[in-house]
């Protein structure tokens, strides 16, 4: 297995015999049958007899592009295993990804363009960059594979004194350029309210001496509400102080 390459499943290869022997694919090649993919990105198949075949791709795995060429071999000893590649030995039949573009154009209220992060993400987590705005606040990105892809402004110094907006989701297509735009506005700073001046108040009049009323003998009731009141006082004065 090479670590450099990543499986795809799908595709479709078909077999032809190579009728006429001249080793170049044509019409007059007959169609033996698809081949099986047994694992993920592996298709085989077996018992051919020793005779000169072409193997060609019908079906591209999703979002790549067709190889439209026949490739030709030959079995020619008993339990020979042919493996067919369509380039550099060792990297088997690779398929080329259908690619895109994706422009990211920043701007804030203040005008300040430069500095912002933004990461964008693929739908499969297979891709995932963090790019910073230029100074023209624009981020071009060539090469995508197609397929949806998330945009985030991430927090940094550039961005801490702004509102952070939402995310996009986009969807890049071949040959294509998918715009998304980030704008970002600065947080109004709160005026705090003057309070209101207090009214001076009318001065006061003063109180003429009330007269002290006298307990007389025998006096109950007015005996009663002054021990009442004086209670109180000193059960406030407790509470107080506790």
């Amino acid at each position: 297995d090479n670590p450099f390459l990543h499986r795809l499943p799908g595709a479709v290869f078909e077999l032809y015999e190579d009728t006429n022997g001249d080793k170049a694919f044509d019409e007059g090649d007959a169609l033996i049958g698809e081949l099986t993919e047994t694992d993920e990105g592996f298709h085989e198949m077996s018992g051919l007899l020793a005779k000169g075949y072409f193997v060609k791709e019908k079906t591209a795995p999703e979002g790549h592009k067709l190889d439209p060429n026949a490739y030709y071999f030959e079995i020619t000893t008993d339990g020979q295993v042919v493996v067919v590649e369509n380039g550099e030995s060792g990297r088997g039949f690779v398929n080329e990804a259908y690619r895109g573009n994706l422009k990211i154009t920043k701007d804030s209220s203040d005008g300040r363009k430069d500095g912002f992060a933004f990461e964008v993400k693929s739908e499969d987590g297979t891709y995932c960059e963090t790019f910073t705005s230029p100074e023209d606040g624009i981020i071009l990105i060539e090469g995508l594979r197609v397929g949806k892809y998330t945009v985030t402004e991430v927090k940094n110094k550039a961005s801490e004194d702004y509102i952070i907006p939402d995310g996009a989701t986009v969807e890049i297509k071949a040959d294509e350029t998918a715009e998304v735009s980030f704008f970002n506005e600065k947080p109004e700073e709160e005026t705090p309210e003057t309070p209101d001046k207090p009214e001076t108040p009318d001065n006061p009049t003063t109180p003429s001496n009330p007269s002290k009323p006298v307990p007389q003998t025998g006096d109950d009731y007015n005996l009663y509400i002054w021990i009442g009141v004086l209670g109180a006082a000193v059960i406030g004065s407790g509470v107080a102080l506790f």
